[in-house]
């Protein structure tokens, strides 16, 4: 164990990359993705629709949305962190950006482009394509959700990166002059007040517009809630690594992961059926929104923290380092992207309905979501190998 010492800012610091692979946080985002599907699956074969408590589980399986924030929040802040607390000169922000951009819009544009030329997507005239081609539809209006439904998401995302080394310039300049310990408590800190923002923001926009009349939902701010889990898991990481008293604080809260996992379940479990959230396209009040974001902020809690902090003898983290699980992690991006082509369409069913004969709303659950997941791994699986893969090692 390397240690920093804690009395001058970073004398004799070690170097630290903070972007060493962490397999199980793949293995969660694939799950999270199949989570989507399923999500998805069960709103088309009308099964979310159900009045029992299966359906209020299936309805509320978009949390794997912000387990994908959260994830983020963790590999991306996890660099800037490591530099900050052993003294480094910043991230270089342009690399950063090209890379984030190359990452998001070679197997977007791939997926947009090819789903509106076979009518699975629409958009509304030209404006709707370009805010989509772009992925500033969140800003739009009425577009927000046109063009690949779950693309807000990655506009989002985009925002996120755009704000992120951003927000560590700053961070950076506020650290300096500390011990490392200090730095690492005061990075915490500022995951804390992404929180605040994020609660505060959501609150006002609801107050102001009953129950979410406006896209506000959609933009980083809103969310920055979930992206501040994994930024403050992030800091738990670097500190680990420099700090015996956080690399205690380590094995201490993560000695049993299955208590983190217990505690997301349960979190999901009442969110899903106990607070009367309503099922479909439907949004609840004010109350009831909040009270949803405060449940799948615990749910991305339970499940980033463990996924990526619990050493690798554990079983969780085994399985979730597993190849199949790491293989749709990989994949994942695509699965997001594709498996919609094969559920709906703007003018009648996807071609799983549509091959089937089975009518929306009233088709069996199992059969869809398996063929939705086989079709969009496929796709996504081309997308990643043939398109995403060779243009980021191409410009690594």
């Amino acid at each position: 164990m390397t240690t920093l010492a804690t009395t001058s800012p970073a004398a004799a610091a070690p170097r630290l990359s903070g972007t060493e692979r962490v397999p199980a946080a793949d293995g969660l985002r694939g799950l999270a993705a199949v989570a989507i599907v399923l999500h998805h699956s069960a709103f088309v074969s009308g099964n979310s629709l159900a009045p029992d408590r299966w359906g209020a589980l299936y309805s509320r399986l978009d949390v794997g949305v912000p387990v994908f924030f959260a994830l983020s929040g963790f590999l991306l802040f996890r660099p800037f962190v490591a530099r900050m607390v052993t003294g480094e000169a910043a991230t270089p922000m342009w690399p950063f950006w090209r890379r984030r951009l190359l990452r998001i819009f070679p197997g977007y544009w791939l997926a947009f482009l090819t789903q509106l030329a076979i009518g699975a997507v629409s958009v509304l005239g030209f404006t709707g394509f370009a805010v989509s081609v772009s992925l500033t539809h969140v800003y739009a209006g009425r577009r927000a959700l046109s063009g690949i439904t779950q693309s807000w998401s990655l506009a989002t995302e985009l925002a996120f990166y755009l704000v992120l080394p951003l927000y560590a310039v700053v961070a950076a300049r506020v650290v300096r002059r500390r011990a490392a310990t200090q730095r690492l408590l005061l990075l915490l800190a500022g995951c804390v007040g992404w929180v605040v923002i994020s609660v505060a923001s959501r609150a006002v926009s609801l107050r102001l517009n009953g129950a979410l009349q406006t896209n506000w939902r959609y933009t980083v701010f809103a969310n920055a809630d979930y992206f501040a889990v994994g930024m403050a898991f992030a800091c738990l990481a670097v500190g680990a690594q420099v700090s015996p008293t956080f690399e205690a604080l380590r094995q201490r809260m993560f000695a049993r992961p299955w208590l983190w996992y217990l505690g997301a379940a349960v979190a999901f479990y009442i969110t899903a059926t106990q607070l009367g959230l309503p099922r479909g396209l439907e949004d609840s009040d004010a109350q009831g929104e909040l009270a949803r974001q405060m449940g799948y902020l615990l749910v991305a809690v339970g499940t980033v923290g463990p996924a990526c902090l619990a050493t690798a003898r554990h079983a969780s983290t085994r399985l979730l380092s597993t190849r199949v699980a790491v293989f749709l992690g990989a994949v994942s991006y695509g699965l997001y992207l594709w498996h919609q082509i094969f559920l709906s369409a703007p003018r009648g069913v996807g071609y799983v309905l549509r091959a089937f004969n089975w009518p929306l709303f009233d088709a069996p659950l199992v059969p869809v979501f398996a063929l939705a997941t086989v079709g969009g791994v496929a796709c996504g699986a081309a997308s990643w190998y043939l398109v995403e893969k060779p243009i980021l090692d191409r410009y690594r």
